[in-house]
């Protein structure tokens, strides 16, 4: 199914690249007939608002294809998380950026404060399973949140130092 949605993502990218390639041609010839034409349209736009805004529409479509991109590519790594060991080296920062996107809907309404520690070295784990608690605690944080137009949602990973234990068998005294 991540095939079938990224043959179309391509295609929509190529094509969007050749319209930016045509537009960067058009444009000075449009400025010219303007400049005769003063009441001219574009997609019922005067002019100078489609001139303003055309570049960016473009950006838009480009990065929202990207970002469906990304949206596939993490579904794919979360579906498989069934099939993972648990020897994998995980970058939690990118589990975590990784949830982010997948959930992006269901939070968006709140704000998220991302605090990733840049230091955060890679744990062994199955990256899947890490994804899927993140994700949980993300939802259930959106719905504890409900609608909320305050509502924060503060993600953060730190490396805490830990002092070395002893673990004993045998307890060092005797029960009383």
């Amino acid at each position: 199914m991540a095939h079938e949605i990224n043959n179309p993502i391509q295609f929509i990218q190529g094509n969007i690249r050749i319209m930016s390639e045509a537009m960067d041609c058009m444009l000075p010839v449009m400025d010219l007939y303007v400049e005769q034409n003063p009441d001219f349209k574009v997609a019922r736009l005067d002019y100078p608002v489609f001139r303003q805004h055309i570049t960016t529409l473009l950006k838009d479509l480009s990065n929202g294809t990207v970002r469906i991109a990304d949206i596939v590519r993490d579904l794919k790594k979360f579906a498989r998380a069934e099939e993972g060991s648990f020897d994998d080296l995980v970058d939690v920062n990118e589990a975590v950026q990784a949830s982010l996107r997948l959930v992006h809907n269901k939070i968006k309404r709140h704000k998220i404060v991302c605090g990733l520690d840049p230091d955060l070295p890679k744990i062994k784990g199955n990256g899947g399973k890490i994804e899927q608690v993140i994700v949980a605690n993300l939802i259930n944080a959106a719905e504890a949140l409900g609608d909320r137009q305050d509502g924060v949602i503060d993600v953060k990973t730190v490396k805490e130092k830990t002092e070395p234990r002893s673990v004993s068998a045998f307890p060092t005294t005797a029960p009383a």
